[in-house]
């Protein structure tokens, strides 16, 4: 027999790397989008940037309001009791069909876009540059919901309306709206800040000034308390907030591996994972040395005896077998107590039964002979009444040899110890 390649200990450690190693790697395609840090500066919900909305995702969340940062079919994912907010989408995309699907839910939040950032190189999360999206690109998105709307930038004092919402905005250079068909939520005397569309498929509402719920807006003047407010307006009771990425390059395309660690396929992958590991588990662990197999035939008289017991027992022959060892049984009897070679039949029967009552013998032959024949008639054999009749020939025959009580163990003994001492007396001589 060839030697192991491997020592058992390195096979172990080589299959526990393996399996590890393959482990980290679906783990890593399933997840690897979300362990590895988004690193971004633009206006969404992934930024600490100046510009960036991750304060308004975090001040909702602390709020007790669910908040679901989408990154893969946000129309599809929100409900008549969830708000969708489409946060700044990029100008460019004003012809999109995904964009325009977004718009159609049943609740959304529109916040038009207003800055553009480049990144500090020393610091990848912070804006080293931030520019104004020009108004015209602004006002291509606003018309996607409002056909004759447009924006401006207002560099003077503004006087802000009462609005329900209980606080008054605070922005710097504030870019406002125009259009018809909104209904103004909050207005000035130089345009509106909030509205709603009235000729949307749901419910509608226009933020024209992103710097509402940006990270460094939200902390000025009342702008956190309007932000809240809006939220909370729009949305139901037990509903959601989904904030939509999709539009600002986060897509995370559906996953197989993904959808395995989720709920609530997750309990059918851990039902199987545990499956495999008994089944490892029997396969290959054990306690104590293994149990040696039984050989399919022992060997020795007794199976040899045994086996032709069964095999005669199967074929039918047993009554023909008590027949043959009837016949076997007398003659040896009869041949060795030296019954008169004359005699036969009843004659014989009789001569035995005299020379048994002499010996204290149980059985009497001309009963053991009736005993045989009834037990080997045809149509009659019982394997039962067979055994017995085998047992009192056996019991007959060793009784009739050695006397009642089948003491030839101790007449073996004794003859044994009369020949050891003539040998001792020869030798003496």
């Amino acid at each position: 027999m060839a030697a192991p390649v491997f020592a058992q200990r390195t096979i172990v450690w080589l299959i526990a790397v393996g399996g590890l190693s393959f482990i980290a790697a679906i783990l890593l395609i399933a997840f690897g989008e979300d362990l590895l840090p988004t690193s971004t500066v633009q206006a969404n919900a992934y930024s600490e940037s100046a510009i960036g909305h991750m304060a308004f995702v975090e001040t909702l969340r602390a709020l007790g309001i669910p908040v679901l940062v989408s990154r893969s079919d946000s129309a599809l994912k929100a409900g008549p009791s969830d708000l969708l907010i489409v946060a700044e989408p990029p100008p460019e995309q004003k012809d999109d069909e995904y964009l325009r699907g977004l718009l159609q839910a049943d609740r959304v939040l529109l916040v038009l876009p207003k800055w553009r950032a480049f990144p500090d190189f020393r610091n990848r999360r912070h804006a080293a540059q931030v520019f104004r999206v020009p108004s015209d690109d602004v006002d291509d998105v606003l018309r996607i919901v409002a056909s004759h709307g447009s924006t401006k930038t207002v560099q003077r004092e503004i006087d802000w309306n009462d609005n329900r919402f209980g606080g008054e905005a605070s922005l710097a250079q504030p870019q406002l709206m125009t259009a018809d068909g909104l209904t103004p939520l909050i207005d000035s005397n130089l345009g509106v800040l909030l509205g709603e569309a009235g000729e949307s498929y749901g419910r509608l509402w226009v933020l024209s000034d992103p710097d509402l719920i940006s990270n460094q807006g939200l902390k000025r003047g009342g702008n956190a308390v309007i932000a809240v407010g809006m939220v909370q307006e729009l949305l139901p009771p037990g509903g959601s907030v989904i904030v939509d990425e999709v539009i600002h390059g986060f897509r995370r395309d559906p996953s197989v591996w993904r959808a395995l660690f989720e709920f609530p396929i997750i309990i059918i992958t851990i039902n199987a994972l545990a499956a495999v590991a008994v089944l490892l588990w029997a396969a290959t662990g054990r306690f104590g040395s293994p149990i040696p197999v039984e050989p399919p035939l022992k060997a020795g008289k007794t199976t040899l005896i045994g086996n032709a017991a069964g095999l005669l027992q199967f074929g039918g022959h047993t009554a023909e077998i008590l027949g043959r060892y009837f016949a076997v049984t007398f003659a040896d009897v009869v041949s060795r107590v030296h019954a008169p070679a004359q005699l036969a039949g009843a004659a014989l029967d009789q001569w035995l039964e005299r020379i048994g009552k002499a010996r204290h013998v149980r059985s009497a032959p001309a009963q053991l002979r009736r005993d045989t024949e009834l037990a080997t008639a045809a149509g009659r054999a019982d394997h039962r009444r067979l055994l017995h009749v085998a047992r009192d020939l056996y019991r007959w025959k060793r009784e009739m040899l050695h006397g009642f009580g089948d003491n030839s163990r101790g007449r073996r003994t004794a003859e044994a110890a009369t020949a050891q001492s003539r040998d001792r007396a020869g030798r003496r001589h």
